[in-house]
Order: C-alpha cells, then structure tokens, then sequence
C-alpha cells in the first residue's frame, strides 16, 4: 500500500484518538485498507475512516494505549506522526474584490505620480476630470443638475485631501 507516511493525532478523548492523514484527503481507497491493517493491532478496538478529512477514529482496546498504536504503526510502516499541528488542506482564500480594487487604484495612483514627478496624484487627477467635466456641461448648457453635481465632487475631492 502506497502510504501517505505523516499522521497528526488531531484529538484526543480516554479510549479514542483522530489522527489526520493530509495527503490522503478524499482517497477513501487508501484509508480502508489503512484502517484494515490497524485492525490487526492488539491494542485496537475499532477504527472509523473519513476520505473526506483524510482522518481516522481509532477506539483504544484500553485508554492508555494511543503509543502502543503509534509504535504499532510505525514498526508495520503504515505511518509515522509529524510534530506539531498539521498543514491547512485549505487553500488561502482569495482577495476579495474590493482588495483588489483597492491595489489596482493604488497602482494607477503610483503610476501617475511617477509619470508626473510628483506633481500630481489620482485625486488631482479626478479633480480636473470633474471639473473638465462640470466646464463642458456648462457649455452645452446643462447647468442643473449635470454641470452643479460635477462641480461639488470636484470640490469634494479637494476637501478630502
């Protein structure tokens, strides 16, 4: 048997113990005949898989027995314990799409202060856009509300700075 060889005892009650098999998550297969040959242990009372957390349940023939198991494992080569806690199955989870928005203007934003010296950041440059904007409304005639509206966000934006 092709053997995931690191467990991590995830939990411990008198009389049962979870020990978690991370590169055997969803391989059912493995974990039968994993479980099937921990049964022939002495100091095994019965063992439950689930392919779904790549996890046994194993209930002690007598409280105290959890080493004799892990020992009894080992000498057969079925698995050895790792240190510590095991590795996240899970992926990180994705940025959310306001945290790559936020990267992505704050990229534009380097940009443009780069491609100007200095001399000007994406809040100057939403200024002028609002007013430019509020200049050629005003000139087709349209004074309420579409010139009054880009007038008052370009004086937001000065505001805010």
């Amino acid at each position: 048997m092709a053997s995931p060889a690191i467990a991590f005892v995830v939990h411990r009650l008198p009389g049962r113990v979870r020990i978690k098999f991370p590169a055997a998550r969803g391989n059912r297969s493995w974990l039968d005949a994993l479980a099937e040959r921990l049964g022939d242990c002495p100091a095994v009372a019965a063992v439950q898989t689930n392919p779904a957390t790549g996890s046994l349940l194993i209930e002690l023939a007598a409280a105290s027995q959890l080493e004799a198991v892990l020992a009894y494992a080992e000498d057969e080569g079925l698995f050895r314990c790792g240190e510590g806690e095991p590795p996240s199955a899970l992926p990180d989870p994705p940025a959310s799409l306001s945290a790559l928005a936020a990267k992505g203007v704050d990229l534009v934003n380097r940009g443009v202060q780069a491609g100007s010296l200095g001399r000007m950041d994406l809040p100057s440059v939403y200024f002028l856009a609002f007013l430019g904007m509020g200049v050629l409304e005003l000139r087709r005639g349209h004074v309420m509300p579409p010139a009054v509206t880009l007038f008052w966000r370009a004086l937001e934006v000065l505001r805010k700075r």
